[in-house]
């Protein structure tokens, strides 16, 4: 999923892979928030959640991250959810200290 910046993120670029839920997310092409921690695109106006078969090109669409559960922050909850669980040579950093 890509997503353009507009009025204080104009010119910014954000991208989201997902495999059934968002997993990696890059800003200005620099790897950003990953799951565990989640990620959820929403409708500008409304804060519905999206779901990613419903995303459409043109909407008006803001993307939350929320931290993960410290369950999920363990050696082990990394194993299953962690980026390189999906491939990706990334270390999960907090979306606290990113944001």
């Amino acid at each position: 999923t890509h997503v353009k910046g507009h009025d204080e993120f104009k010119g910014q670029q954000f991208r989201i892979w997902f495999k059934n839920e968002n997993h990696i997310t890059w800003k200005n092409s620099h790897p950003f928030v990953t799951s565990p921690d989640i990620i959820q695109v929403v409708d500008l106006q409304s804060a519905e959640p999206i779901t990613n078969p419903d995303l459409s090109a043109g909407q008006e669409v803001a993307v939350v991250g929320i931290r993960a559960r410290k369950e999920y922050q363990t050696e082990e909850g990394m194993a299953v959810l962690g980026p390189r669980h999906y491939g990706f040579d990334l270390d999960h950093v907090s979306i606290n200290e990113l944001v």
